[in-house]
């Protein structure tokens, strides 16, 4: 049903525009994370804050990101949303699950205050599941079909995404 005048007023368009996704490299702290930029409408890369700070804030949050059974590695992604900036942080556990959590993020000059969302609901935006759904590819293909060792979890590394999504 398209909305009314009634609806609520969203920042977010309620037609479908791509999203540039950017590879902004492997984080290594206890475990590994692909790490990814996901850009909103009139986003650019020179938007992000500086990469130290994205570091700092994924090295907390990769540590408190410790259960039985967790698997040495997974992906974050950091959303200049349209109605905010958000880091999800995902990482494989017992072989086919994915923990996953979701933070909305405060830039401040002294570094990022991350927030976990009001509602704890919301997984992800379709944005953010295109690129989930190539990072589900990536671990059937490189290690679910292959066995889980290092190397296969290493390759699952090295297959990343970038582009529209």
């Amino acid at each position: 049903m398209p909305p009314t005048e009634n609806d609520a007023v969203s920042p977010n368009p309620i037609s479908y525009q791509p999203r540039e996704v950017v590879d902004l490299g492997i984080a290594r702290f206890g475990w590994s994370a692909k790490v990814y930029g996901v850009l909103g409408t009139g986003r650019d890369v020179a938007d992000f804050p500086c990469a130290g700070h994205l570091m700092e804030a994924l090295a907390v949050e990769m540590a408190r990101m410790e259960r039985p059974n967790d698997h040495a590695c997974g992906f974050a992604i950091f959303h200049l949303a349209d109605d905010g900036f958000y880091l999800l942080l995902s990482r494989f556990n017992n072989a086919n699950n994915l923990a996953h959590r979701v933070w909305s993020i405060d830039q401040r000059d002294a570094g990022l205050f991350l927030s976990p969302l009001e509602d704890e609901r919301i997984v992800a935006c379709v944005w953010e599941l295109s690129l989930m759904h190539f990072e589900a590819q990536s671990w059937i293909d490189c290690v679910l079909r292959a066995g889980l060792t290092r190397e296969t979890q290493e390759a699952y590394l090295l297959q990343r995404a970038a582009g529209p999504v």
